[in-house]
């Protein structure tokens, strides 16, 4: 209910302010121009948006088919493109009965797996391992059937001394030449 009410009340404030903008059109004596309109060129997923933008002047409502109304002072939409609604149709309105409509395709897409991927895994048979070793079967089995962790005994690294000597040679501007 809540919802429904904001939703209302937006929808009024748009037809007052297109009325406001037609009234200050008749008064200003705006002529209708549509300057410049852009839209995305470039394929979009399904679900993401693509951006309408357009530059006009002596503009009151704008018409979007099978979406809705918005006000003529605004420069761009959003639109989210949840399915498959082309061709856009957008209509103009100006002062005077003046229309301009524009009617573009924004080629959509749905994203398709190529090549499935299958989660199972082939285990190969042990017994087929040829053993080098009496403990690498046992720990085959042990890494399929982890039960307990195994302690490592380490021991403890011996570290000597060692006496070291650094000699430097001085810094002689003869033994290094610089080149410029």
């Amino acid at each position: 209910m809540k919802l429904e009410f904001k939703l209302k009340i937006k929808k009024l404030y748009t037809f007052i302010l297109c009325g406001v903008l037609l009234v200050k059109n008749l008064i200003f004596k705006k002529n209708f121009e549509l300057k410049r309109f852009l839209y995305t060129n470039k394929i979009i997923i399904r679900g993401n948006e693509a951006v309408l933008s357009w530059k006009i002047t002596g503009c009151h409502k704008i018409i979007i088919k099978n979406l809705g109304l918005i006000a003529g002072n605004q420069s761009q939409i959003s639109l989210i493109l949840y399915k498959k609604i082309n061709p856009i149709e957008i209509t103009f309105y100006g002062v005077g009965g003046q229309e301009e409509t524009k009617k573009i395709e924004i080629k959509t897409s749905s994203p398709s797996v190529l090549n499935s991927f299958t989660p199972n895994t082939n285990i190969i048979n042990i017994i087929s391992i040829p053993l080098f070793k009496r403990d690498l079967k046992n720990v085959l089995v042990n890494l399929f059937n982890y039960k307990e962790p195994k302690y490592i005994k380490l021991k403890k690294p011996k570290i000597a001394s060692q006496n070291i000597k650094i000699n430097f040679e001085p810094f002689i501007k003869f033994n290094h030449q610089i080149k410029f």
